[in-house]
């Protein structure tokens, strides 16, 4: 048990160390050039991870049914992993990215949540997997601590707390982090906003 849990921890260190040096070497290329990096970084998924190209091109068929052909099908699940890839740097990039946050993210209808907060009773922000979701709660929080607002975020825990921790402190930038080791729940919403909290942002690593 012991040494199963040894051998665990040194697999997550390793790959802790491997993401760190790809960070590294990724925030050495301008941005445009990057993003093309990621883009060919998940066109090379799509035909390594068979399991989940299998997986996509599923879904895309039962969604699409004859409205579209296989070459059609083929080339949305190609873009759908190439996204993936401009994610991933999108995500790498959080810590240069905040420093002009207003170049790359635009938020509207911030009034209805500044009207929202002057009622007193909380707030609670939920980020859609839709376009990058990571930048949308950046950019909520930023906005948030401008404001002199205290947001709290509450995210379910995933398996390496290396890389866990590395994402969440350096890349998202949450300093008020709830950890729900088993899901996010209303209970976890209740819990952060009677704690006193004027903001609850939901965080779903996968």
């Amino acid at each position: 048990m012991l040494r199963n849990k040894l051998r665990n921890g040194i697999i997550q260190l390793i790959q802790y160390i491997l993401f760190r040096c790809l960070c590294f070497l990724l925030n050495l290329f301008p941005f445009s050039w990057a993003l093309k990096l990621g883009k060919l970084g998940g066109r090379a998924l799509y035909y390594l991870l068979g399991y989940y190209r299998r997986i996509a091109l599923e879904n895309l068929n039962f969604v699409f049914g004859t409205e579209k052909n296989e070459k059609e099908i083929k080339k949305i699940a190609v873009q759908s992993f190439e996204n993936l890839g401009y994610f991933a740097i999108e995500f790498i990039r959080i810590p240069k990215i905040v420093k002009n946050l207003k170049k790359y993210v635009i938020i509207k209808n911030k009034d209805s949540v500044l009207k929202a907060l002057e009622l007193k009773k909380g707030v609670i922000l939920i980020v859609s997997h839709f376009g990058n979701w990571e930048w949308m709660g950046v950019a909520a929080g930023v906005e948030a601590r401008q404001r002199g607002v205290k947001i709290n975020a509450i995210a379910r825990v995933f398996g390496n707390p290396f890389l866990y921790h590395y994402a969440v402190s350096n890349l998202r930038g949450f300093p008020n982090l709830r950890n729900e080791k088993t899901g996010i729940t209303g209970t976890s919403f209740l819990s952060a906003m009677t704690a006193g909290s004027e903001v609850v942002h939901a965080v779903r690593p996968k």
